[in-house]
């Protein structure tokens, strides 16, 4: 749920954002951090039309090959305002300005997209077409005009015309992303979230007249599948799981059944789940109950033969690390939601973690989140002894271990490295005071503890049971040095760090990756200073 409505502050927002942020406690924990089952889908939202972060996390070497599913919205949340004779309708893919939706950067953005070749959740925060932005309240005489209005039928109505404008600009947008995207993926699909938290009052169609909620839902279905032909195109029925602590206006949602419009015009449902505990947020439990058939507070729900999946989710807005304008307060750990999903939401058959503040790698255990089943023996953790602080918890696949900012040296590094094909880790500290010291292997300590020494290098080898360098697989690492920031990415034994500089490793990002995979290619393009 995103409730900020001010570009200029998100632009900040983000700019502010710091990639390698984990601030954790400093406690030691062994545990090795495990990912959401394979069966659960696990995607991220990649922004707006006119931002999206097309290939931002996609890249990421700690998410590479994980992502497996993608989310955005054709809209410009907080810029589809139509005041002043609509000058700003520009600014949304959809609005009714002299842009509209042939801006060439919506263009290459929602292609860039597509030829990631993912299955893809696509919202559109439609402006209000009473001549508003999205989150002005619309009458319930235009609303009624909206909802029963064919796409294809002439009117008299301003307000319908310009609905009927932005719907069939949509279904530009639609038939443009799934050709590119069928060119790249034949199998992957295209859901449309639509009209999504219509259970929360913030949204023009949210709080409207159920019936005549349903009438709209059902007349631009009817237009998409039957007009336009896009038998291809799934329906995401969305709910929102309510928040108290953003504002008045906000205070509760509506029953997450309410506005269903049936069966027939229906693929998919969802919540947008926002929480920092959700093993005890009713706020989650009961429209989760709702939607999948179950029991809550002795109330057994039908719920719906249809797929469940989090068309959203992260921390809670207001809450212990968000703040109510989408500001991070402090990292949020999602292995949270991971167990969660394991355990109490078993029934999610896809997630979609949001963006900015909530950004997987804005936070602590990112990747847990994600999925990692196509490289079952790449999984890698290891913690840093981090001066002033002491033992972290375990990061692991190219999370950051130490810090970035705070001018704290590292060291020691402990590295694990689990696997069922008889590979075991070697790497090598050069230390201040001391230099080089003997390799250790497979959890030992490389470094030194209580005796104020920074490491300044590191070497890491993966070897095979007879001690020779693996053939199948590469290690991958770089360190972030002090007035340096992040050195390039190195492997296989090299050297990362300087020697004779006094100059102390702050955090280190470590990933082993199959040789001769997509993810290989993206890694050597680091290496070799391509991308």
């Amino acid at each position: 749920m995103r409730r900020n409505n001010d570009i200029e502050q998100k632009k900040k927002i983000l700019s502010a954002m710091l990639v390698s942020v984990l601030l954790v406690s400093p406690k030691i924990n062994s545990k090795v951090y495990a990912s959401i089952p394979s069966s659960c889908k696990a995607g991220a939202f990649l922004g707006w039309a006119e931002n999206l972060e097309t290939k931002d996390i996609m890249g990421d070497p700690a998410y590479s090959g994980k992502v497996n599913m993608v989310a955005f919205d054709v809209a410009n949340w907080s810029d589809n305002d139509s005041d002043d004779n609509h000058k700003n309708n520009d600014a949304t893919a959809i609005g009714d300005g002299p842009a509209g939706w042939h801006n060439a950067n919506y263009e290459t953005n929602f292609k860039n997209v597509a030829v990631l070749g993912k299955d893809t959740m696509v919202s559109a925060e439609i402006p209000n077409p009473e001549g508003q932005k999205c989150t002005t309240h619309m009458s319930s005489d235009d609303f009624s005009k909206v909802a029963n209005a064919k796409i294809t039928d002439s009117s008299d109505s301003k307000v319908v015309t310009n609905y009927q404008s932005m719907v069939k600009k949509l279904g530009d947008i639609l038939a443009d992303y799934y050709s590119n995207l069928n060119q790249k993926n034949q199998a992957a699909n295209v859901y449309l979230r639509l009209f999504h938290e219509m259970n929360s009052s913030y949204l023009w169609w949210g709080f409207q007249d159920k019936e005549q909620f349903k009438k709209l839902w059902i007349n631009l279905h009817d237009y998409l599948v039957y007009d336009r032909k896009f038998t291809w195109l799934k329906f995401c029925y969305a709910v929102n799981k309510g928040d108290e602590n953003i504002g008045d206006e906000y205070k509760y949602t509506k029953d997450a059944t309410l506005y269903y419009p049936g069966d027939n015009y229906v693929d998919t449902v969802a919540l947008y789940g926002y929480s920092d505990d959700l093993s005890n947020d009713p706020d989650i439990q009961k429209p989760y109950a709702e939607l999948t058939g179950g029991t809550y507070n002795g109330v057994t729900y039908k719920g719906y033969n249809k797929p469940f999946g989090f068309a959203e989710l992260g921390a809670k807005v207001g809450g212990s690390y968000i703040d109510k304008d989408n500001n991070q307060i402090k990292p949020f750990d999602y292995q949270i939601w991971s167990n969660a999903i394991q355990s109490e939401y078993s029934k999610a058959s896809y997630s979609i973690v949001f963006d900015k503040a909530y950004d997987p790698r804005n936070n602590i255990h990112g990747t847990s989140i994600f999925n990692d089943y196509k490289d079952a023996n790449t999984s890698i953790s290891y913690k840093a002894h981090v001066s002033n602080i002491g033992w972290q918890d375990y990061v692991k696949d190219a999370e950051t271990a130490g810090t970035t900012g705070q001018t704290l040296s590292m060291e020691a590094i402990q590295m694990n490295y689990p696997n069922n094909i008889e590979l075991h880790l070697q790497y090598q500290a050069h230390v201040s005071n001391i230099g080089w010291m003997s390799p250790v292997s497979d959890g030992q300590i490389a470094g030194t503890t209580g005796q104020h020494l920074s490491i300044e290098a590191i070497n890491i080898s993966l070897k095979d049971a007879q001690g020779k360098d693996s053939s199948d697989y590469s290690i991958y690492y770089r360190t972030h040095l002090r007035y340096m920031g992040w050195t390039s990415w190195t492997k296989n034994g090299s050297t990362s760090g300087t020697i004779g500089q006094s100059r102390p490793v702050e955090a280190i990002q470590v990933c082993v990756v199959k040789n001769g995979t997509e993810r290989a290619q993206l890694m050597e393009g680091l290496v070799q200073g391509t991308k």
